[in-house]
């Protein structure tokens, strides 16, 4: 995805992304995850973004196991 009109995923869609269940599941958040698979499978600075907010989480994670 090169076109400058495209929104790039925010922490805030990251976060629902992440914490939504299925047992959540409404239609506009189905709309919402394929939004959201087409950017991150399409546009390297949402796939970056996503991947570096899910690196922090594993290593924020890995630190409260062993607190």
């Amino acid at each position: 995805m090169n076109n400058n009109n495209h929104k790039h995923i925010t922490h805030d869609e990251i976060e629902k992304y992440v914490n939504t269940t299925e047992e959540e599941l409404f239609q506009e958040d189905i709309t919402f995850f394929e939004d959201f698979d087409d950017r991150l499978e399409n546009c390297e600075v949402c796939s970056k973004r996503f991947r570096v907010y899910a690196l922090i989480s594993s290593i924020v994670d890995t630190e409260d196991e062993t607190i």
